[in-house]
This record gives structure tokens, sequence and C-alpha cells, in this order.
């Protein structure tokens, strides 16, 4: 029986290596060109603009945004930025036997990228309110943020061990797409608060949050953004 020599085995094991990181790089580029960065450990990279975007399942034409643009022209800190749509007159001479993507993205412009004035649950009552709804709510731009919910209805040591328990499902819901900008979360029963800190330079979808507390029985009252511009490494336990 011959045996392989060690640089024959050396060589085998540096391109299985490299086959393996290729496709790694295939189906999560951005986590795999993290590893030539510096990003936690005392970096001076600043925050970028925070972003705000929604994703509506219907709008369908000037009309649709107008009434999103009304809705949410109240609310303190946020503007719709408007985009070219079919205008409402064409939309409402227009009929199709086609299937019709009628979904479309807004974006919010900030006025002062303050983002602890912007409340998204009032967003979506505002939307709400006006017939609409957002299917995602989502904040990007600053390198390390958190996502403050407040639920009311927190009134004992079970309530506080419930919003946990079902919180720690959605950890094993990332493998299927989901939460995958959630880095760990926070139940804090005093305050009636649930943190959930986001991975760095990660695009967190405010809505995601907000149906799973509503699936496991909570409804915020409040969600703020916060930037962790002070931290240096993401928080640890839940």
């Amino acid at each position: 029986m011959t045996f392989a020599s060690t640089k024959t085995l050396v060589i085998a094991t540096l391109l299985w290596a490299v086959a393996l990181f290729g496709i790694d790089y295939a189906k999560n580029p951005k986590a795999a060109e993290q590893l030539f960065t510096s990003k936690h450990m005392g970096e001076s990279a600043k925050d970028g603009k925070p972003v705000i975007k929604l994703w509506m399942n219907h709008m369908c034409c000037t009309g649709c945004l107008s009434d999103v643009t009304k809705a949410l022209e109240k609310l303190p800190n946020i503007k719709v930025k408007q985009k070219p749509l079919e205008s409402q007159e064409a939309a409402d001479m227009e009929s199709t036997t086609k299937p019709k993507d009628y979904g479309n993205e807004v974006e919010l412009e900030i006025a002062d990228a303050n983002l602890r004035t912007i409340d998204f649950m009032a967003i979506d009552r505002a939307l709400r309110d006006a017939g609409l709804t957002a299917d995602r709510m989502e904040l990007s731009g600053p390198r390390h943020f958190r996502l403050n919910a407040e639920l009311q209805h927190i009134c004992c040591g079970l309530c506080a061990t419930g919003v946990r328990e079902g919180l720690e499902i959605t950890k094993g819901l990332k493998s299927q797409g989901h939460f995958k900008w959630l880095d760990s979360f926070v139940v804090d029963k005093q305050k009636k608060l649930v943190v959930a800190h986001a991975r760095y330079d990660a695009t967190a979808d405010v809505q995601e949050l907000v149906i799973a507390l509503n699936h496991i029985g909570f409804q915020p009252t409040s969600v703020f953004a916060v930037v962790d511009a002070e931290a240096t490494a993401p928080a640890t336990g839940n």
C-alpha cells in the first residue's frame, strides 16, 4: 500500500480549504469580506446616513403614493421621497388580464439623521389608518444599532419569560432566511422593553420583529432605533 506524501496532503488540504471558501463566498459574500476587514475592535469608521425603506405590497400609482405621503406627513423628522409611478388617471382606465406586480418601495427621507425621534410603530399606525400597510420596514446605514420595542404589557416574570422564549425561536429561523440581521436580544422586565441588537452593517426589518412579537401575543407600543456609536462589540447575554 502506498501512502500520500506530506507535501501531497498539505496541497490537497489547501485546495479543499480554497474550494470551501469559494462556496461560502458565493453564498454570503458580505460575511466572507468581513474576514479581511477590521470591524469591531476600536475601529474609527463612521456611521452611514440612516435610510428607512418601506416595501408596500400594493402601491400601483400616484394616488397610492399620495395617500402614503399624506399619511406620514404629520410624523416628525421624516418625508416620503417621491418617485415616478403610473398616474392615478391612467391606472383608473387600465384593465389587465395578466398578473400584475403591484408592489413598490418607498424611501423615507430623514430630516436631520436623528433616529431617536422616529417611532416605527407610529409609521405603521399612520399607514393602517390610511387603509395601507407596509410589508417590510427596513433600516440601514448606522454600523451598529439596536431596536427598542416597548411592550406595555409585561406584568410579571412569566410575561418576560414568555417573550424571551418566543424570541429564542426566531434564532432558529435564520437558516430559512429570517432574522439574519439579529445579533442578540434582551428582555427588560422593569423597563418593559425588548432590546434587539442588530448585527454590524445590517439592514434590520422592523416589521419582522413586530410580527414575531405579535405571534407570541404582544403588541409593541413603540419601536425606536438607537445608534450604538460608543459600542465596540455586540451585546451578549439575553
